[in-house]
C-alpha cells in the first residue's frame, strides 16, 4: 500500500509532465465572453418593387427625417423588404396596415396638404332649381304594392 508521501510524489510526477506537455504545445488564446465576432461584408440585396416604391414616398414626403416616425418607418422598409422576397397573405396583411399607419401620421402631419389637389372631386356647378317644376306628389306605400303587385 502506498503511503501519502507516496502519492503526493507520484501526483507530482503527473502534474509536472501534464504541464510540459502544454508547453510544448502551442495553446490558442482564449476569446473574452461576449465579444461580437468581426464584422462582416453585408450586403444588402437590390431593392424590389416594394422597398422603391417605399424609398420614394419617404423622400417626397420627407417623412424619413422625422425622428419620432423612426420605428415606424424602420417597420415599413423592413416589411417592404420581407414583401419583395417571400410575400404571404398575412404579410401583405401587415404591410398594408402600416402604410395605413404611415397614411394617418401624413394626414395629420403640420404643414401638409388635406389632399392633394389632383385627387379633390371637382363639384359640378349648382344650377337654380325653380320650387314650381319640382313635382309633389305623395308617396303611399299601399299605392306601391298594388302598382307592383306585391303582398296581393
Amino acid at each position: 500500500m502506498a503511503t501519502n508521501k507516496e502519492k503526493r510524489r507520484a501526483y507530482m510526477r503527473e502534474y509536472r509532465a501534464r504541464k510540459r506537455r502544454e508547453a510544448a504545445e502551442p495553446t490558442p488564446p482564449k476569446q473574452a465572453e461576449n465579444v461580437l465576432p468581426p464584422p462582416t461584408d453585408f450586403k444588402r440585396p437590390p431593392p424590389g418593387p416594394h422597398r422603391k416604391a417605399v424609398t420614394r414616398m419617404l423622400k417626397s414626403t420627407g417623412l424619413a427625417h422625422v425622428p419620432e416616425e423612426a420605428p415606424l418607418i424602420e417597420l415599413l422598409r423592413d416589411l417592404a423588404d420581407e414583401m419583395d422576397r417571400n410575400p404571404s397573405p398575412r404579410l401583405t396583411t401587415q404591410y398594408r396596415g402600416t402604410l395605413k399607419d404611415v397614411r394617418a401620421v401624413l394626414k395629420y402631419a403640420p404643414g401638409r396638404p388635406q389632399s392633394s389637389p389632383e385627387t379633390k372631386p371637382k363639384a359640378a356647378p349648382e344650377e337654380p332649381v325653380d320650387p314650381e317644376e319640382v313635382e309633389a306628389t305623395v308617396s303611399s306605400l299601399a299605392a306601391f304594392r298594388t302598382a307592383h303587385g306585391i303582398g296581393a
